[in-house]
């Protein structure tokens, strides 16, 4: 019987020696690179902390020694601001921790929501209730609490307000002593003058420590894709596909 050779139909230009195929797998190597690069951008932008007071200068993690405590039931509600930045997309608030202590009164509710600016460095408009919680919850000295699992949108370049609020509750929230920490030096901190909801509405610049310093708190944001992003991601897989097509065509 004689011998059948049989061979595949595909252009002479891709038959070549072994030297033109490892030149063919380079080039889809280099075009997989890029696309993987561009993949990797097209679903990164500015996130993370974007407002930190919590942690001392000399124990990260750690409160600083000497906060004070400002009852909300003497000049509430009480607000205090946060930029999202130059981020390249708009982000999503995941997670905001404030120090907080219980002043050992009667046990009460009070609520954490995310409020707007009103266009002048002062608080506007309500976007979103956070949680509404009991204060019973709260240690008596300054303790960081923990509003988690949060979803909502933010735009880019925009200031923010994280307000705290219940005109029965018994806690406080503790003012830092200096304004260090990430994002603090351009934001601002709000209250009553004289007791909850009386008086003159006092916002004060965070550098400002004359009047008690800035509402300790930490801001945390994840990354909402953006055009460009998606378009660099899509750009990324389209590439990778090709190269892969190529290269199992070559050789």
């Amino acid at each position: 019987m004689s011998a059948i050779w049989i061979q595949e139909n595909r252009p002479e230009s891709t038959i070549g020696s072994e030297e033109t195929c490892k030149l063919v797998r380079f080039r889809n190597y280099v075009l997989s690179g890029f696309a993987t690069a561009a993949l990797c951008l097209g679903n990164t932008v500015s996130a993370g902390v974007v407002f930190d007071n919590l942690n001392s200068v000399t124990s990260p993690g750690v409160p600083p020694s000497n906060p004070n405590p400002d009852p909300l039931s003497g000049d509430g509600p009480q607000y205090a601001s946060f930029s999202t930045g130059d981020a390249s997309s708009g982000l999503t608030l995941s997670d905001v921790k404030l120090l907080l202590s219980h002043n050992n009164g009667t046990p009460d509710s009070f609520t954490v929501s995310l409020v707007s600016d009103n266009g002048s460095n002062s608080p506007g408009t309500l976007i979103a209730t956070l949680g509404n919680f009991s204060d019973g919850t709260l240690n008596s000295s300054p303790t960081v609490y923990d509003v988690s699992g949060l979803s909502v949108a933010l735009a880019a370049n925009t200031r923010y307000w994280i307000e705290v609020s219940g005109s029965a509750s018994n806690l406080s929230w503790s003012f830092a002593n200096d304004d260090t920490g990430v994002g603090i030096l351009s934001e601002y901190s709000a209250y009553y003058s004289t007791g909850y909801t009386t008086g003159t509405f006092v916002v004060t610049a965070n550098t400002d420590l004359s009047a008690g310093g800035p509402y300790q708190m930490q801001v945390t944001t994840v990354p909402e894709p953006g055009m460009f992003s998606l378009a660099l991601s899509a750009l990324g897989l389209g590439v990778i596909g090709m190269a892969r097509r190529r290269l199992n065509r070559s050789c």
